[in-house]
């Protein structure tokens, strides 16, 4: 079972990203950080694999690539709707968070334990439901308020996707990485974050559903009248 101190170092570091979402100077310098630090990540996990530094450094080469296309999903997010980037974010945290609970709680069937063994069905679903209401829940919120300085027309009806696509490209970025951890017979990307691992550890789930997320708007914005 996570102590409570681990979870609430994991909070910290999830929201320590924030000032780096708010600061354009500091945004500019996470958009160079990240795809540099995710490839250098991987690099060394390959390393392990094929104890050769040159081949691990070729090898690497595509995560340099999706640390780019991560960054620029966010930017495009941000420039978007900051508030709409927040709210990906959050649901992300809520989406981890329960399958975690939910899984220690009430899980009992495995879910690829080839891949990730601590993670269940019952994890996994209650994850997708609970995300899906709070996105909901913002959707009746916001639209109750009448906040519509940033979105127009049926902000509820397009926010709603949000609640679905969040949790199951998130899962699956924590899937894929768990497999390429354990193809590289490491537990974590890295130490950089102590017992929380690394780098990759902390973003696997947020990069995929940030980018499925920035592909959905940018469908929205180019095919309905979603954002202004």
């Amino acid at each position: 079972m996570i102590s409570k101190n681990r979870l609430i170092i994991g909070f910290a570091i999830g929201f320590g990203i924030l000032p780096f979402l708010i600061i354009n100077f500091l945004f500019s310098l996470l958009k160079i950080l990240v795809p540099l630090i995710a490839f250098i990540e991987f690099a060394i996990m390959l390393e392990k694999k094929y104890k050769n530094d040159l081949i691990a450094t070729i090898y690497a080469l595509p995560m340099l690539f999706f640390g780019i296309i991560f960054m620029a999903s966010l930017s495009y997010l941000r420039e978007a709707s900051m508030l709409l980037l927040l709210l990906i974010i959050f649901g992300g945290i809520i989406a981890d968070v329960s399958a975690l609970y939910i899984g220690k709680r009430f899980g009992k069937n495995k879910f690829f334990p080839k891949i990730s063994p601590n993670k269940t069905r019952e994890g996994a679903v209650g994850s997708l439901v609970i995300t899906a209401l709070f996105f909901m829940f913002i959707a009746v919120i916001l639209e109750t308020l009448d906040i519509s300085g940033i979105f127009k027309n049926s902000f509820g009806t397009n926010m709603i996707p949000l609640g679905f696509i969040v949790p199951l490209f998130g899962t699956t970025g924590d899937l894929v990485e768990s497999w390429f951890k354990r193809k590289c017979g490491v537990k974590d990307s890295s130490t950089i974050f102590g017992d929380h691992g690394g780098f990759l550890d902390r973003i696997d789930s947020q990069s995929f559903s940030i980018i499925a997320s920035a592909t959905y708007i940018i469908f929205l914005t180019n095919y309905t009248s979603f954002l202004k």
